[in-house]
């Protein structure tokens, strides 16, 4: 009995500093998920995925002066900021909820926003900083919990806040062909955004836009078919696009539920397409962008491998600029391969070769980071993307002997 008396003591007792834990107020004395960055690689944004959420009411945690809302007691990031420079840091964050940030900074300073960037979407600029950051995305509404993309860029770099869409402008860059769109691509986490009114740019169409595309898509292979786009999200969006012929295009509702969808004649979409989500009224949101190609036409057959061509042996390499060797043969039933990129040689893993259509597919162990590489052997010529670790970016790369 007293054993007994003994457990259930101890078992409440741990409930109870749980339950403690989660009421407590943002506490330094925890991490989050672990980053580091220098200034020269925060030249380019860095986009992370995050959940805003909070349970715990700030008008209870005097020492985040201003601070409103509800956040929880460990910080959702823990950067590292090094080689900095002097250079201060940004972060911006996207959310379908009404959200916040608060930063720990490594001077034992506190840092709150709420509505600092677009419509309701907090921003928080810190000065120059070197050392550890914690950051909290929280909520303004109690029991809120919605996905949110968080930007961290440096202070200063040339991420434009208004203006006018850019046609030389990029955004987030992926590479497609028309047969590979025949199955939807759904490319998640697209901000509906803007601060520049349309009509001031001397471009037909309403709402607010931002200078550089959300999206940038560079296609191929698209003759034959109808490029379509579409637009999901929890506010009134809008889509301009910039052809690859040079051409605007906009639309505001065809989507329905007060989304938008443009599509494209295939000869109009081989090359570089930038897609720009804006909005129409006050709100800006996420959202996800859907990418297809319709068959307008006779269905362009596969290439047929000339005769002879196949993948067994050695091609000069390059993978987003970075030049090196790729060597396939055939075992047992399957393949293996090395790739060689600099001065580091690595075995390929799950090779699978389809003479038929010439695909092939790989992982390279990149240390850290997988990477999953998809091209088309073609005579002498290899070409395709690949992205790290199931990411949204997409990288090009090439080969040939």
């Amino acid at each position: 009995m007293h054993r007994t008396l003994t457990t259930l003591a101890a078992g409440a007792a741990l409930w109870l500093a749980a339950a403690v834990l989660a009421q407590a107020c943002p506490s330094t004395g925890m991490t989050g998920a672990t980053i580091q960055y220098s200034a020269a690689q925060l030249q380019t944004p860095q986009v992370l995925s995050a959940t805003a959420q909070g349970f715990v009411p700030l008008s209870g945690c005097p020492q985040i002066y201003g601070g409103v809302g509800y956040a929880e007691a460990a910080p959702d990031y823990t950067f590292y900021f090094n080689q900095m420079g002097g250079t201060g840091v940004i972060f911006d964050v996207q959310s379908d909820c009404d959200s916040t940030l608060i930063a720990h900074t490594p001077d034992g300073a506190w840092h709150f926003n709420d509505d600092g960037g677009t419509g309701l979407m907090p921003q928080l600029t810190l000065g120059a900083v070197e050392g550890r950051v914690d950051l909290w995305l929280g909520t303004y509404h109690a029991n809120d919990v919605c996905p949110a993309n968080l930007t961290v860029r440096a202070v200063g770099n040339t991420v434009p806040q208004g203006g006018c869409p850019n046609p030389a402008g990029v955004g987030q860059v992926h590479y497609f062909s028309g047969p590979q769109l025949t199955t939807p691509q759904q490319l998640g986490g697209v901000p509906a955004q803007g601060r520049t009114e349309l009509w001031s740019c001397s471009i037909t169409g309403t709402g607010y836009v931002d200078p550089n595309p959300a999206i940038t898509l560079q296609l191929s292979q698209m003759d034959g078919y109808l490029l379509e786009l579409s637009y999901n999200g929890s506010c009134d969006g809008t889509m301009l696009v910039r052809t690859a012929d040079q051409q605007w295009r906009f639309d505001d509702d065809s989507a329905g539920n007060w989304n938008p969808r443009l599509q494209i004649e295939g000869r109009s979409a081989n090359g570089t397409v930038n897609v720009w989500v804006g909005r129409y009224g006050q709100e800006a949101c996420m959202g996800t962008l859907s990418v297809r190609a319709i068959p307008s036409g006779p269905q362009p057959q596969p290439p047929v491998p000339p005769q002879g061509a196949g993948l067994a042996g050695t091609w000069n390499v390059n993978a987003n600029g970075f030049p090196g060797t790729l060597s396939f043969q055939q075992a047992g039933g399957g393949w293996t391969g090395i790739m060689n990129l600099g001065s580091r040689q690595e075995t390929l893993l799950n090779v699978l070769f389809d003479p038929a259509s010439g695909r092939v597919e790989f992982l390279r162990p990149n240390p850290g980071v997988d990477q999953h590489y998809v091209g088309t052997v073609s005579g002498s010529q290899i070409s395709g993307q690949f992205n790290q670790s199931g990411g949204g970016y997409e990288y090009g790369w090439s080969a040939s002997r």
